[in-house]
């Protein structure tokens, strides 16, 4: 499958516990992943690393579903550390049988109140695409509504005993500029949006059209109930745009993308022609990239080709891929200026980096937690604050590679 991982090895200086963690993070390895992973195990590997930062990324139920069975040929796998996995693994279960429970009790309301719901991300992936509810975890609930059913749906989830959290998603800031609510029930944290994009950062300067993912959307059975789920092509799409949002930053999903792939028949034509009406090239090129040099996934070529940004731009974007395993992360703090390769027209970019050095008065005021006419003396602040902070970021960057370099 994947000489890649050789190939990433080289570029990212891999140990053999990034090896096993990169190889396991999918629900199914082929002969030469399986050969790779062995390798890795007749080192000394750092089994508490390889659990501390499968937790991290998510893909500790990956972890174990791939080493349960390695360890069962005899491959040097401490048991104990598949006793550990294993419990992990239990609990994950536990805990997704629950808000599936929630889930299924929130579905049929909606239902009962005529609300259409698309279910989003790791509630719909674990029962369609994962088929195993133990092996995604779940840290809460996204649901897609109408905008128009918006109303409804709130007084559906009050009835329900949810609670918004406002000092999460005020409600004000996120129906203006956000796409979503965040409410808190007993056991689980519940997401309703109307769109998959904000109005806000690099964002904003998506086309994306909502109306056409509903025409698209899929029927599916979850959590026992009859709902539906976006188009393989268009939970590609929804993967590759939240990527941003969290800087790369899980490999879980980078996973999710994996499975959708290697689960589904893409339609590939359809995912370039949306990216480009869409203006979401550079974000699916760089999702399809990430997931295809750290995980191995089969993209046709033509398509990374189709969808491919300018080589200087590639070059500065591609430096998060260091970020992904390291523990220093010294890309992540910029990565919001970094925001606007993503962008696809270079008007947008410019204004993008106008708002990025002069944003709306709210965000101002949230930003530096102040009020009333102080508020517009942090115009004056904010600018200076980001330029200093980059240029800081950048050289220490600069100067950790220049002293690797010259060791």
């Amino acid at each position: 499958m994947y000489p890649l991982i050789n190939k990433v090895m080289a570029i990212l200086n891999l140990l053999p516990e990034d090896t096993v963690l990169l190889c396991c993070a999918r629900t199914s390895m082929d002969k030469a992943t399986i050969i790779k992973v062995k390798e890795a195990l007749n080192c000394r590997l750092n089994w508490n690393y390889i659990i501390e930062t499968a937790l991290q990324h998510g893909i500790a139920p990956l972890l174990y579903h791939n080493l349960s069975e390695m360890a069962d040929d005899g491959n040097g796998i401490p048991e104990k550390v598949v006793g550990y996995l294993r419990k992990l693994y239990n609990g994950n279960v536990a805990r997704n049988i629950l808000l599936y429970n929630d889930l299924s009790k929130v579905l049929k309301a909606f239902k009962h109140a005529g609300i259409d719901v698309i279910v989003l991300k790791g509630a719909a992936l674990a029962e369609t695409v994962y088929h195993d509810i133990g092996l995604r975890p779940l840290s809460d609930i996204d649901l897609l509504v109408r905008k128009k059913d918006l109303g409804i749906a709130k007084k559906t989830l009050s009835e329900l005993g949810y609670m918004l959290d406002e000092e999460v998603s005020p409600e004000k800031y996120n129906e203006e500029f956000g796409c979503d609510l965040y409410y808190t029930g007993k056991v689980n944290i519940l997401e309703i949006h109307w769109d998959i994009v904000r109005k806000t950062k690099s964002d904003r300067y998506t086309r994306i059209e909502i109306g056409r993912i509903w025409e698209r959307a899929m029927p599916a059975k979850i959590a026992g109930v009859d709902t539906l789920v976006m188009s393989p092509e268009d939970m590609l799409l929804h993967s590759c745009v939240h990527l941003p949002k969290h800087r790369y930053n899980r490999l879980i999903w980078l996973s999710d993308i994996v499975e959708i792939i290697e689960h589904n028949d893409i339609d590939w034509g359809y995912v370039i022609e949306s990216a480009e009406e869409y203006r979401t090239k550079a974000y699916i090129y760089y999702g399809l990239h990430f997931t295809d040099v750290l995980l191995g996934c089969d993209i046709p070529e033509k398509v990374l080709n189709e969808l491919k940004p300018p080589l200087v731009e590639r070059m500065v974007l591609s430096t998060v891929l260091k970020d992904v395993l390291s523990r220093e992360r010294k890309i992540m703090p910029v990565f919001n200026l970094m925001k606007l390769l993503l962008i696809d027209r270079k008007r947008d970019r410019l204004r993008y980096f106008g708002t990025y050095l002069f944003p709306p008065v709210e965000s101002l005021a949230r930003m530096y937690s102040v009020s009333g006419k102080r508020v517009y003396f942090y115009y004056i602040v904010h600018p200076v604050h980001v330029w200093f902070k980059t240029v800081r970021r950048l050289a220490a960057i600069v100067g950790s590679r220049t002293k690797k370099l010259y060791r």
